[in-house]
């Protein structure tokens, strides 16, 4: 039994000790400071849908990041099979917001540098990193803008439609029999949706829609 305890106790051969103050210590440092990455990522999300559950996410990797790190840190033999091991590991989530990328990556960092016991890299790069992100939240870096309009029409009013249409940039234009699809983008949702109405009165215009770059969705039909 004591055999079996020491061994549990014990760091392997070749490792250094781990004792239980450095990894409470590592884990709640990982622990904090994924916090505050969960609590600044909604206030910069700018997606369509924001993943409400990401946010414990990165908790979650942080704290998972720091216990694979720490044990890897204090052998070198064990670094070089874990990289081999977790090589093979592959995960079928995508993740289509370039910003949660970005947070997933700073979880990681974060959880990284704790387990591997630089906890002032971790604290004052996150904390410094959580500051010019919170001041830049006044200025236009990164906020989408603009809007998509998406008509459709008969072919007869193809001419008539373009004239009332304000400069925009042609996405697509698709030519059907009896109807013609036509993407464009502007410059702002408001001036889709004023244009929507003034476009809904002309006849031969079936329907109007109008995306926001943050996602609402504006219809109207043609009277």
């Amino acid at each position: 039994m004591d055999a079996i305890l020491n061994a549990f106790l014990s760091a392997p051969a070749g490792a250094a000790p781990l004792d239980v103050y450095r990894i409470s210590t590592a884990l709640t440092c990982a622990f904090g400071i994924s916090v505050l990455i969960s609590w600044l990522y909604p206030r910069l999300h700018q997606g369509d849908v924001q993943n409400t559950r990401l946010g414990r996410v990165m908790i979650l990797t942080s704290m998972v990041t720091t216990l694979i790190i720490m044990p890897i840190s204090t052998n070198i033999t064990l670094s070089l099979g874990m990289v081999g091991a977790l090589s093979i590991v592959r995960f079928r989530t995508a993740i289509k917001e370039p910003l949660d990328i970005a947070f997933m990556f700073w979880a990681i960092a974060v959880g990284v540098a704790t387990g591997a016991g630089f906890y002032v890299v971790s604290t004052v790069g996150s904390a410094v990193i959580a500051l010019l992100l919170l001041l830049s939240l006044p200025l236009s870096i990164g906020k989408r803008s603009g809007c998509l309009m998406v008509l459709r029409y008969l072919p007869s009013i193809d001419k008539i439609s373009d004239s009332q249409l304000p400069p925009h940039r042609l996405l697509s234009k698709h030519f059907r029999p009896d109807m013609i699809d036509l993407t464009i983008e502007l410059k702002s949702a408001e001036e889709g949706i004023e244009l929507a109405n003034g476009l809904a009165t002309i006849a031969g215009i079936e329907d109007i829609s109008v995306i926001d770059a943050t996602g609402d969705f504006y219809q109207t039909e043609a009277h």
